[in-house]
């Protein structure tokens, strides 16, 4: 029976969790004498096995407006949402900032499949390069009462477009 390859939504949200896991391995930010590695994962609502701080990925919503007009041609993008989750202002803002440069030229789309030989590891062709505009890059203005992960949280939406 053939095995169902991954569509686009995850195909993006792992390229880009992996691109910035690269990108951001061995970062660590300083926090009540402890120096913390940042969390990057797919997802919106935090799990049980996340930690502070966080960046979590998802994709939202796609859009396709006509290339031009008087042609069917479709131009898709694809507006993907980036939480940065932390344990106080300064460190929000930080990270937030690190994120949007590391991403700021792009990053390398890959098309996963399932590897029968070896489950725990995808096979992954590139695809193409995803192009990013920046939509919004705002910190979420939360209560005093907000739990740990809404109290310092940025939300950076882009728009990916993807070059083949």
């Amino acid at each position: 029976m053939p095995e169902l390859d991954w569509g686009i939504r995850r195909n993006l949200e792992n390229s880009l969790t992996e691109f910035l896991q690269t990108e951001i391995t061995g970062t660590t930010v300083f926090y009540k004498g402890a120096d913390l590695d940042i969390d990057i994962r797919v997802g919106n609502a935090p799990q049980d096995d996340w930690k502070l701080p966080n960046i979590s990925i998802y994709l939202d919503t796609r859009t396709a407006p006509r290339g031009f007009i008087g042609n069917n041609k479709r131009l898709k993008s694809y507006l993907m949402i980036i939480n940065v989750r932390a344990f106080d202002d300064g460190m929000r803002s930080d990270i937030a900032e690190l994120v949007t440069t590391k991403i700021n030229d792009g990053f390398d789309v890959f098309n996963y499949s399932p590897n029968v030989s070896d489950p725990n590891t995808l096979i992954k062709v590139l695809s193409g390069k995803g192009s990013v505009v920046f939509v919004s890059d705002v910190p979420v203005r939360s209560t005093e009462n907000a739990d740990q992960w809404e109290k310092y949280r940025q939300n950076i939406t882009i728009s990916v477009t993807i070059a083949v």
